[in-house]
């Protein structure tokens, strides 16, 4: 145990109070509990032990200390409480001095703002290695892979710095700037594969004032470059970068979402032309989905399957709400298509996880052979889609009925097709979510439709009758 100077008791802690069940603490009791959100179930012969879950504890293998996080105020604390874990304690009085003293004397914003920031440098403490690291230009952070950033909202919405009155250097050019001045033979790369692929030429060289030159690990590979039509240089990256991006769902900006796969993946010159006059970016990402390129080359496979996941995803979406959005859709003969659906499945089993999408050709066909009860109900459960997508929450409860071979498993796989495809962007495909689960009393009949019973999805326990 370590002491706590001013209370002479354990700083964590110890030993932990003995409790019945697992209780989560509101906000006020975390913060009078030193930080700490939960107090776990434990008996009196567990009070040295730390906090865990067994689950994760099997499966760590190793010493584990976890606490859940129940509320914002929770998470908030926990954060800050790391962010300045090895800072001194009279730290906040610090702070709160000099921004008296700031406000007193007054004058711009920015001063004010610059005298607190050195008083809090000032304040800082630095651990020996660090200070060792600083004064011997040793870098603080190393990688194997560098970062890029595109900010692929809209023009209007992106910040640019202010250049110098002299013209001589182009160092406040952004990447859209090189993007479009990139060489002839580069006019099929997209702006995606154009930042991972390339960076600017820095005039800055090695020196013994950056450390000990034979202790710097040198990439031997020759370097290679391109030349603008401005006339200025980019170099290739000898190992592509991880490119970031801003973060847009289609539930929280739908608009913004299609037009930054637009902007990203369909190359361009004119950043203008990427879409028609008074067209929204969904319907262009439909009309211009064949030309959509992910990352290629030699990016890494996770980047490239990721990537095209994504615009999968999106293209499915656009599709399926596109398709169900239309009025004209013909009465045309449904039992081939129908069948395809029905019987494509050879392998079916009831602990499949979910199946690819169909393909377009074959979603869109069995969509145009719906019989007119099919196409209503079909464009209901469409519509419902798009109210929740765009917040509008209700629920929807229907009973369909019908004679035998009258469609009803053709249409039931349909319905699921299109659920998964409308929601499939909305949450992180590395999650592998389940928008969908089908169900029925029986095995027969579950297999019928590519579901599962319902004792398999809700873990019931099969009863068997003895005789």
């Amino acid at each position: 145990m370590q002491k706590n100077r001013q209370t002479d008791g354990c700083r964590f802690d110890f030993p932990k109070p003995a409790s019945v069940n697992t209780v989560c603490l509101g906000p006020d009791e975390a913060l009078a509990n030193n930080g700490r959100f939960c107090i776990l179930k434990r008996t009196s012969n567990e009070a040295m032990v730390n906090n865990y879950n067994a689950v994760l504890l099997n499966l760590w293998k190793g010493n584990i200390d976890v606490q859940p996080c129940g509320n914002v105020t929770a998470v908030a604390y926990y954060v800050a409480k790391y962010a300045s874990k090895c800072e001194p304690h009279d730290t906040g009085d610090v702070i709160r001095e000099a921004i008296s003293n700031a406000k007193r004397q007054g004058g711009d914003v920015w001063k004010q703002l610059f005298s607190i920031s050195m008083t809090i440098l000032n304040k800082r403490l630095v651990s020996a290695p660090e200070c060792a690291y600083r004064l011997c230009h040793l870098p603080l952070k190393m990688s194997s892979r560098k970062t890029v950033f595109v900010n692929r909202c809209r023009p209007e919405e992106r910040y640019r710095l202010l250049r110098f009155d002299s013209d001589e250097t182009s160092i406040y050019n952004n990447i859209f700037d090189r993007y479009v001045l990139r060489p002839n033979e580069l006019e099929n790369l997209s702006l995606a594969e154009f930042a991972v692929r390339f960076e600017t030429v820095s005039n800055t060289t090695w020196s013994e004032d950056n450390g000990d030159a034979e202790l710097r690990d040198e990439d031997i590979t020759p370097e290679r470059y391109i030349r603008l039509q401005d006339n200025t240089r980019l170099r290739v990256r000898n190992r592509p970068a991880v490119l970031r991006t801003r973060y847009y769902t289609i539930n929280s900006d739908k608009e913004a979402y299609y037009y930054s796969l637009l902007v990203c993946h369909i190359p361009f010159r004119n950043e203008g032309e990427l879409l028609f006059e008074n067209e929204t970016a969904e319907d262009c990402f439909i009309r211009r989905k064949g030309e959509l390129r992910p990352l290629q080359g030699d990016i890494s496979s996770e980047q490239i399957g990721h990537a095209e996941l994504i615009i999968q995803q999106a293209v499915a979406q656009a599709t399926a709400l596109n398709a169900a959005r239309e009025t004209d859709i013909g009465n045309a003969s449904m039992l081939c298509v129908g069948e395809k659906i029905l019987h494509d499945d050879d392998n079916f089993c009831e602990d499949m996880d979910e199946r690819a999408v169909i393909s377009d050709e074959l979603f869109l066909g069995s969509i145009r052979g719906l019989n007119i009860q099919q196409k209503e109900l079909f464009q209901k459960v469409s519509t419902e889609i798009e109210n929740d997508l765009h917040g509008q929450e209700s629920q929807l409860l229907l009973f369909i009925t019908g004679g035998a071979s009258s469609g009803k498993s053709f249409l039931l796989k349909l319905i699921v097709e299109h659920i998964k495809r409308c929601y499939a962007p909305t949450v992180d495909i590395l999650l592998k979510p389940k928008f969908v689960e089908v169900g029925s009393l029986t095995g027969v009949a579950a297999r019928q439709i590519f579901g599962k019973t319902l004792h398999s999805i809700f873990l019931l326990p099969i009863e068997k009758k003895i005789l």
